[in-house]
């Protein structure tokens, strides 16, 4: 379905200052229950409102949230110049420094650029092809568990794809067992929180200064090295007189490119847990193309019913499932909300319901409706590596194993991407 796409805001907006009694109370419980999370409250307003733009107004906050195509549409392009990517006191400017999804203008086009030449979409698939065999005896460990344990188990995959790709560098068990913890508590420190009321970033974690050392010790041996990877392309770029600045840019891919990853690979797992018949649907779809063996990266993606699952894990659940701007000259805040856009009941029939089917019939969102990774200047640098790593990760599992829930839904939280909170799947071996 396409929507006409006005020009102008509102002049009036409903805001939860004026929230009727009984709306309130179902956005509390939407909070409260499961999935409850923030974001199924503001899905509550959204659609009590009914009206894609509206205020929160509530304990020294106030925000407009933008939740349509029109409404997203115009902050994201139409009036972009009107608005500061980042707010005051976000902990995502301290952590990344000058990197990628912080600094503006010239410099990120440059930087940018740097980063998408050197991963092409063929050339993240020939060092994804490189690394598959330590991801396969990754996942070979996790499933001697017996259980997944989300995020983290995920986390410790996406992690290890992504050094291997970007940085060339095989991650040690050493290095997991030592700096998983450091990684966690990066994604957790850059995620909203009271920062958005008193505009005081919270005190960057020791985590950070020993991950700085490390991504170092990488950037200082790419300087010596002429591979292909981002890596070695940003050391070409800055050298060594600019090191720190490409440590910023290191340390943006390392914990965005992972945890979107992570977010993504989660959900399908948490979702195909409680489809039995779409895990075997997906397994014949698999083993019909490769069997047992370890499929080809370029044909697997191309397999109609994983493209299906993988678009609607990513419709349901987006890894980035809000961007938050500030106006120029005023402060006003603005969340534009991707996890209200992908539930829009005007857009999408059964918006809340995990219907892979629609997207084998051809769906096609119109303009500014369907943005799993973000858009503009701050749309997710590895969403391309993001989708490939993620179904050859998910291939993989269910050649090897179905999957099984040992408990209710995990609750939905608002980190950096969106993460569901600590449960365990079942994986019983095949």
């Amino acid at each position: 379905m396409r929507e006409q796409l006005p020009e102008q805001p509102p002049q009036h907006l409903p805001s939860t200052r004026h929230l009727r009694a009984r709306d309130g109370w179902n956005a509390l419980q939407s909070i409260l229950h499961r999935p409850g999370s923030p974001l199924m409250g503001l899905l509550a307003l959204h659609r009590a409102f009914a009206q894609d733009e509206f205020e929160l107004q509530a304990f020294g906050l106030r925000m407009r949230v933008a939740a349509g195509p029109a409404s997203v549409k115009r902050v994201l392009y139409e009036q972009a110049d009107r608005y500061a990517s980042r707010l005051e006191g976000d902990p995502v400017t301290a952590l990344f420094g000058q990197g990628l999804l912080v600094m503006d203008g010239e410099r990120h086009t440059v930087v940018k650029d740097v980063i998408v030449q050197s991963s092409r979409r063929n050339e993240l698939e020939e060092r994804l092809r490189a690394a598959l065999p330590a991801l396969d005896e990754a996942l070979h460990r996790a499933l001697r568990r017996g259980a997944l344990s989300l995020p983290d188990a995920p986390r410790r995959m996406t992690w290890r794809a992504l050094e291997a790709v970007y940085f060339d560098h095989d991650l040690t068990a050493e290095e997991e067992r030592t700096y998983l913890r450091d990684l966690t508590d990066l994604v957790h420190h850059i995620g909203p929180g009271l920062w958005l009321l008193h505009g005081r970033a919270p005190k960057l974690p020791a985590a950070s200064d020993r991950m700085r050392r490390r991504l170092a010790v990488l950037y200082q041996r790419a300087l010596t090295s002429a591979d292909g990877a981002p890596i070695h392309a940003l050391a070409r770029a800055c050298g060594r007189e600019e090191m720190p600045f490409a440590v910023d840019q290191l340390m943006t891919l390392l914990v965005a490119g992972h945890d979107t990853a992570t977010s993504l690979l989660s959900s399908l797992v948490i979702l195909l847990a409680h489809r039995p018949e779409l895990q075997d649907a997906l397994r014949q779809e698999i083993e019909g193309l490769a069997g047992r063996t370890q499929p080809d990266i370029r044909a697997l993606d191309a397999l109609p019913l994983l493209d299906a699952v993988v678009r609607e894990a990513l419709r349901l659940y987006p890894p980035i499932h809000s961007g938050l701007r500030a106006e120029l000259g005023s402060g006003h805040r603005v969340m534009v909300s991707y996890f209200l856009l992908h539930r829009h009941q005007g857009i999408w029939p059964e918006a809340d319901t995990f219907n892979p089917d629609r997207w084998q019939r051809g769906v096609t969102p119109g303009a500014y409706a369907y943005l799993p990774f973000g858009a503009g200047p701050r749309y997710c640098p590895g969403a391309t590596f993001a989708r490939l790593e993620v179904k050859w990760l998910l291939a993989r599992l269910l050649q090897r194993a179905s999957l099984h829930p040992v408990s209710r839904p995990p609750r939905i939280a608002m980190r950096a991407a969106l993460e569901h909170r600590p449960t365990v799947i079942a994986v019983r071996h095949r």
